[in-house]
């Protein structure tokens, strides 16, 4: 039986792993072709796992190499120390694993999230929505959560935008929609925590729940290391205007619920 056509390690170079992967204490080791795969639990062409080393074949799909990746991201400690083929986890990590192996993806030149979610659902990840980029936009707040309270966005955050492990793809054009989301909202002379509840709904409502949380991270990262005043109230506030976005159809309804929230 043939394969789904889907990007692989060979199209986008095992380079371009090693650099997305580096700042997660991931090394990418390629295996010849029609090589055995070490620790892949799924076997060839699937990216296996040992320890902290990704082990790819030049016909392993990305979408292969970069889910084991996200299982690694997601461990603890212990977990890395003894890993060895089987990532284990339970629902609610595979469920974190899949969105950020999807984030992940728009730091791989020749990938990015648009072909991730195609490819997944070409290889056939299942989803109750029933496509992956369904799950992705609308009913992942579960995983975005799990990642959130491990304080896994605020690291991608930094290594992204921060440290440049992302700089191999910049996304100009989720800045450009984020600047253009908080540009459409009045927000002069309102209270500090009602802006930020404003600009996480606007950008919620533009580019997607997660540009938000990351715009969100990064802003409060940038004031922990420069002039700012990082706040765990800031935070709260956005995820505020996060989950007022869901309910909102339109600014005046956004603005109103943010108020009703305490903002």
């Amino acid at each position: 039986m043939s394969l789904p056509a889907v990007v692989t390690v060979a199209a986008v170079g095992a380079d371009a792993l090693r650099t997305a992967l580096a700042g997660h204490g991931l090394d990418v080791t390629l295996i010849a072709p029609a090589g055995e795969i070490p620790g892949s639990y799924w076997g060839a062409p699937e990216a296996g796992l040992i320890g902290n080393t990704l082990y790819v074949r030049p016909d392993t799909p990305v979408h292969s190499a970069l889910h084991e990746a996200a299982h690694f991201i997601c461990m603890d400690r212990d977990r890395r120390e003894a890993l060895h083929t089987d990532a284990g986890g339970d629902f609610a990590e595979e469920n974190a694993v899949c969105y950020l192996q999807i984030v992940l993806a728009d730091s791989i030149p020749g990938m990015g999230r648009e072909r991730m979610l195609a490819d997944m659902d070409a290889w056939g990840y299942t989803f109750r929505l029933g496509s992956t980029r369904r799950w992705f936009e609308e009913d992942a707040a579960d995983a975005q959560a799990w990642l959130a309270g491990r304080g896994l966005i605020a690291m991608l955050v930094l290594c992204c935008f921060l440290l440049g492990g992302c700089s191999a793809n910049p996304r100009a054009s989720d800045s450009s929609c984020m600047q253009q989301a908080v540009d459409a909202i009045a927000l002069d002379g309102l209270p500090d925590l009602r802006k930020h509840c404003l600009a996480a709904g606007a950008i919620t409502r533009r580019c997607g729940s997660f540009d938000a949380v990351a715009a969100g991270y990064a802003k409060e990262i940038s004031d922990a290391f420069g002039p700012g005043d990082a706040s765990r109230r800031d935070l709260a506030a956005n995820r505020a205007g996060r989950q007022c976005a869901q309910r909102s159809a339109d600014v005046r309804q956004l603005a109103e619920c943010c108020v009703q929230a305490g903002y």
